[in-house]
């Protein structure tokens, strides 16, 4: 207040702004985290994108650069949503191993289903050679995935942590 008038201050509103902006990045980062695996997600994204462009190589560069790129981007943000979902599912459970395997054939089920539609859209020369790979690792790759977060949570939880994904029930 100056002079007996009340004072709109800018540097309210450029404080509340900086605060915002200076937190965006982070909120935004952790709100993706939350639902996709960026690691396993860029891992897979390297090694399919890469895998489907040497499968795809003989019809030239330009179709084979097209099939793996669609591989990558897909296996880089959906194929890492996939991953938390298995990661999620295998906690859910009260049994260690009915998780597990619900997680693992509920994520090879989607990730099988979504890259066999990817590739049969128009671009992709070998839709059933460029799915192969998926299809034979899936099941397996998931089936670790789940394995490797009921462990990260069981020995988060003899820590006395929290354990990992919003678990609701005690593991065993």
């Amino acid at each position: 207040m100056k002079n007996g008038k009340t004072e709109h201050n800018l540097d309210d509103n450029h404080r509340l702004w900086t605060i915002v902006y200076r937190h965006s990045g982070n909120f935004t980062m952790n709100y993706i985290t939350k639902y996709i695996n960026l690691k396993t997600g860029f891992l897979g994204a390297v090694f399919l994108g890469g895998l489907v462009y040497w499968i795809n190589l003989d019809f030239g560069w330009e179709k084979a650069s097209v099939a793996g790129l669609k591989q990558g981007v897909y296996t880089l943000f959906f194929g890492g949503a996939i991953v938390k979902l298995c990661e999620t599912q295998a906690l859910k459970s009260i049994k260690q191993w009915d998780g597990i395997f619900r997680g693992a054939a509920m994520a090879s089920i989607i990730a099988i289903t979504a890259v066999l539609i990817l590739h049969h859209f128009k671009g992709t020369p070998r839709p059933f050679y460029s799915s192969l790979p998926i299809i034979i690792t899936a099941p397996l790759s998931f089936l670790v995935i789940a394995y490797r977060s009921r462990k990260k949570a069981r020995k988060w939880k003899k820590r006395g942590e929290t354990a990992a994904l919003g678990e609701e029930r005690p593991l065993r």
